[in-house]
């Protein structure tokens, strides 16, 4: 089941990217093994298989950074500020369309409407008898659906952004130093993911990138026949959460669901037009960052669309961070109305 699993994902990757279609191999995949999983049942995605991709790809994020790059670093508090906004605005207002429009009660609408962190929330749904099926396909729906249609977005609005590259290239170093400091890097990613961080091995491979990267160290990157199975990988983990849903879990939450998709987005190309106003950053990149999707998917994004997934990785981490101390404590109250 996991080699068709991973087939399926190819082939969507292949045929997004003979489409044209922006960061295909990831976008693509997803479809390619949604579908595969809605018809044949669902696949597990093994943990090295998961994490030897996001070694790769966190390793990638970090071949962004140069010393210059620090220098941006003083835009970055205005910009986590008008983050914090617009997830704050996201939430209350979904929360308040699936209660008041579809009547859902107060735990499961609160959950539904939190953006990212799928695998924290849906503990917490459990962990709080919340309408679990409901959650997920609310969370798994933002997921997939983000990760395939913002790259056509912000094609639309900022078409030389979008199709600056796709985030592949050859070797820039000897293979010895690469090897060495893929190793390093992640190794790093690992120690990072026993402490539990979503997608820590993603984040702490990308540190260990970055600071190298960052400092001068190194100039290494990974070639493209590497990075392309990595992102059918990263694709096909995501898409195969949709195959334990039936058809009729999907269908009742489907409406509720292009709701909360379309709200959020909207909300996500408001912060990124105030953003580019105010900040000398792109606009593409500042969608990326403040849209509600999960950290991995979005930096991923990132890569795939030759941005810099550093910022859009700090934006993820810190809303997740904030999101984890605080849920807890508003879902107490949100339990009372």
């Amino acid at each position: 089941m996991l080699l068709q699993t991973l087939v399926a994902a190819a082939i969507g990757g292949w045929t997004f990217a003979h489409l044209g279609i922006p960061a295909p191999w990831i976008s693509g995949a997803m479809i390619g093994a949604a579908a595969f999983a809605m018809v044949r049942g669902q696949a597990t995605i093994p943990t090295p298989l998961r994490s030897a991709c996001f070694v790769a790809l966190g390793f990638t994020m970090g071949t962004k950074v140069s010393p210059e790059t620090f220098g941006s670093l003083a835009l970055w508090p205005l910009s986590l500020l008008i983050l914090a906004a617009s997830v704050a605005t996201t939430i209350l207002a979904l929360r308040f369309y699936l209660r008041r429009v579809h009547g859902w009660d107060p735990i499961t609408a609160s959950l539904s409407a939190v953006p990212g962190a799928f695998s924290y929330i849906l503990l917490m749904a459990i962990q709080l008898q919340a309408d679990v099926p409901r959650v997920a396909v609310m969370q798994v729906t933002r997921m997939v659906v983000l990760a395939t249609i913002l790259p056509s977005l912000i094609t639309y609005f900022e078409p030389a952004s979008a199709v600056a590259g796709d985030g592949l290239g050859g070797l820039t170093a000897g293979v010895f130093e690469t090897i060495i400091v893929v190793l390093i890097s992640g190794a790093l990613g690992l120690l990072v993911e026993r402490f539990g961080l979503t997608a820590g091995t993603l984040v702490g491979t990308m540190i260990g990138s970055v600071s190298l990267h960052g400092a001068g160290l190194t100039t290494a990157t990974l070639p493209g026949f590497i990075l392309v199975p990595c992102f059918i990988g990263v694709g096909a983990f995501i898409g195969v959460r949709l195959g334990g849903l039936s058809l009729r879990e999907i269908l009742r939450t489907l409406g509720p669901s292009s709701v909360a998709m379309i709200f959020g987005v909207t909300i996500a190309v408001l912060a990124a037009i105030v953003g580019a106003s105010l900040l000398d950053l792109p606009f593409a990149l500042l969608l990326l960052a403040y849209a509600p999707g999960g950290l991995d998917v979005m930096a991923v994004l990132a890569l795939s669309l030759d941005l810099d997934p550093t910022f859009v990785t700090a934006h993820g981490l810190l809303r997740f961070v904030v999101l984890s101390l605080l849920l807890p404590l508003w879902l107490r109250r949100a339990q009372q109305t």
